[in-house]
């Protein structure tokens, strides 16, 4: 890494630097951490304050996918001051430990995450690691905000949940009628869903959304009887449309 100073920023200054004096004479400067999402993928829809954070770091925490996005944007030579890699084969906690380094000597430090921050994103994840730093969240686009818009559906109703390693009542949320937004993963994707609703809900349609936002992006409709056999061909995402709306 390449802080700005190798002088650590002590805990008294970083609430000096984060909480507003109560007697007002001055008002609150952004904590050193800000967590913001780069939404569902393609370029354009990467919030301009996202963007502005993300040249403005001293060290940048991202994914290679992130950093290609953001090559888009600013050009193929593009290099963030400093970069922290996530994934990729490199444990969490290695990543976190340079994190928490670069904060400790008054780094602006900016992390990426996919989507939307507030939408099983790294947040709660980036939270418990470090749980003494104040942070700023920038919220982006998440894949399912994106998909619900792309069909020309409100979403203000639905049951929102996601199958990617986590045990969901499925089954409850159809009860109702109302429409239903899924994350995916390789185990519970559109054929999954389709076995699930085939005798009982054999006339609510299931859309499935694949890459979206990028220009190989694919939407399909289906009827459960049409898709117990559907394989997805890259990231997905399902909606299971309302009563109303079949």
């Amino acid at each position: 890494m390449n802080p700005k100073t190798d002088e650590p920023v002590s805990r008294e200054i970083k609430q000096n630097i984060t909480e507003e004096l109560r007697d007002g004479r001055r008002t609150a400067i952004h904590p050193l951490l800000t967590v913001a999402g780069l939404g569902p993928g393609h370029p354009d829809y990467i919030l301009p304050k996202v963007l502005k954070l993300c040249q403005e770091a001293d060290v940048l925490v991202s994914g290679e996918r992130h950093l290609e996005s953001l090559r888009q944007v600013f050009g193929e030579n593009w290099r963030p001051e400093d970069h922290i890699l996530l994934g990729s084969g490199r444990p969490l906690a290695e990543s976190f430990e340079d994190i928490r380094a670069a904060l400790g000597k008054g780094c602006r430090t900016v992390i990426l995450v996919s989507g939307d921050t507030g939408y099983y994103s790294m947040l709660g994840y980036i939270r418990r690691r470090l749980p003494e730093e104040p942070m700023t969240v920038v919220p982006g686009i998440s894949s399912l905000q994106y998909f619900f818009a792309a069909l020309g559906m409100s979403w203000e109703d639905a049951h929102m949940m996601s199958l990617h390693g986590r045990e969901q009542d499925l089954a409850g949320a159809l009860e109702d009628g109302r429409p239903v937004g899924l994350l995916t993963d390789g185990e519970h994707g559109t054929a999954w869903i389709a076995r699930q609703m085939i005798g009982k809900y054999p006339d609510r349609r299931i859309y499935t959304g694949e890459n979206l936002s990028y220009p190989e992006e694919k939407i399909c409709s289906h009827l459960p009887a049409e898709a117990l056999e559907y394989q997805e061909e890259g990231m997905a995402v399902v909606i299971i449309a309302g009563k109303s709306s079949t």
